[in-house]
């Protein structure tokens, strides 16, 4: 007897029942059933440790990630007179970025009567112009300040192509040493032809310094198609009528 086995032994072991549980049903269909079961413990303990894990888009987390990110820095640079600053109040405004000028900085700090906005307009009322030096130390100074660091920054028309300021290459290493570096540079090209029509049809505002395209403040005008009177109407509407019936007599005839 040592080479019979006992099937019901077998069953018991390899599935932890006996055979006497098949006796009203399809041995197959069991072992389907058992292998189903197994799977669907394991989804369970596999969904139970993914639930244990921190959740990857808490409001709390992702708000703190965003604030922690670096913010968009634009570069606007082109000839004068090219639109530079039009786009740059349009992206500082849309983004919500800090637009800085050099222009508008040295105006700033003469009007908040900083230290060196003071320095500035004594040299200005004596016709002397403002230093390279005063003039990088205000850059630095807005380029390290918290509203810089949040927003970010739009810098319109610098590095500045001018012979009375710095030279390029201190520009260059200047923008090396900005704690936030821009992530696009917008360079405007355009030929020195079509430049001088445009810079001879623009005009400058006295109280803002906005500039002005002739498009903007003198439009092409459309002129309007002129409205026909009651009269022209009815004129119109006999003329129409005899051409109908002369075509209708016109195929009466052939």
């Amino acid at each position: 007897m040592s080479g019979v086995h006992d099937s019901g032994a077998l069953l018991e072991t390899a599935f932890g029942t006996s055979e006497s549980s098949f006796q009203y049903g399809d041995p197959q269909n069991f072992i389907s059933k058992k292998v189903d079961e197994e799977k669907i413990s394991s989804d369970e303990q596999e969904y139970d440790s993914d639930a244990l894990k921190p959740d990857p888009y808490h409001p709390d987390e992702a708000d703190k990630e965003f604030l922690s990110s670096k913010p968009t820095c634009f570069l606007v640079l082109g000839k004068p007179g090219v639109g530079k600053t039009t786009l740059a109040r349009k992206l500082a405004e849309d983004w919500h970025t800090e637009l800085i000028s050099i222009s508008d900085l040295i105006s700033t700090n003469m009007k908040q009567k900083t230290e060196l906005g003071v320095r500035a307009k004594d040299l200005l009322l004596r016709g002397e112009p403002v230093p390279d030096e005063m003039v990088s130390r205000m850059l630095e100074i807005k380029m390290k300040s918290p509203e810089v660091a949040h927003h970010g920054y739009t810098m319109d028309d610098f590095p500045l192509m001018d012979e009375n300021f710095m030279k390029l290459r201190d520009q260059l290493d200047m923008m090396k040493n900005w704690p936030l570096k821009p992530d696009f540079v917008i360079n405007f090209r355009i030929p020195d032809s079509d430049l001088e029509v445009r810079r001879l049809g623009q005009k400058t505002d006295p109280i803002t310094g906005a500039l002005y395209i002739k498009e903007q403040y003198a439009p092409t005008q459309i002129e309007k198609p002129i409205a026909k009177t009651d009269v022209e109407e009815e004129e119109n509407d006999d003329e129409q009528e005899d051409e109908v019936m002369e075509e209708e007599q016109l195929e009466v005839i052939y």
